[in-house]
């Protein structure tokens, strides 16, 4: 009977923690909506945080941060999150070192910019 109640007990507080996550996910994706309609991303900040303090990481919540992290050209902070994350955590497999290489190249700036500093240093 102890171990009965015990399993309801845990059960119990699974379900409610995947509630409150639910309400943090929905609660940041209104701040995402609200970025499109006014371009502040002090909202895209929040969203961040937000779902920084979830306690799941599930397909919808991962492609959510990566999404923002894009946004807010946080491309080191989104390889780091990336890069603790198993594979299966995202829809595809293949997408978790598409959007790493994505970062990757997008951290390191302009690849024309970078192409003509290379021909001028070339030359001076």
């Amino acid at each position: 009977m102890k171990n009965l109640l015990i399993i309801f007990l845990f059960i119990v507080s699974i379900s409610a923690c995947s509630q409150k996550d639910n309400i943090k996910y929905e609660q940041a994706l209104s701040y995402i909506e609200e970025y499109y309609s006014n371009c502040d991303k002090q909202l895209l900040e929040k969203a961040l945080d937000i779902l920084d303090s979830t306690s799941i990481n599930n397909n919808q919540i991962v492609n959510t941060k990566i999404s923002l992290y894009f946004l807010l050209k946080k491309y080191k902070e989104g390889i780091a999150f990336m890069n603790a994350l198993p594979v299966d955590r995202f829809y595809r497999p293949y997408q978790k070192e598409m959007y790493i290489k994505s970062m990757l190249a997008l951290n390191e700036g302009d690849p024309l910019k970078r192409y003509m500093k290379n021909r001028l240093s070339l030359i001076i």
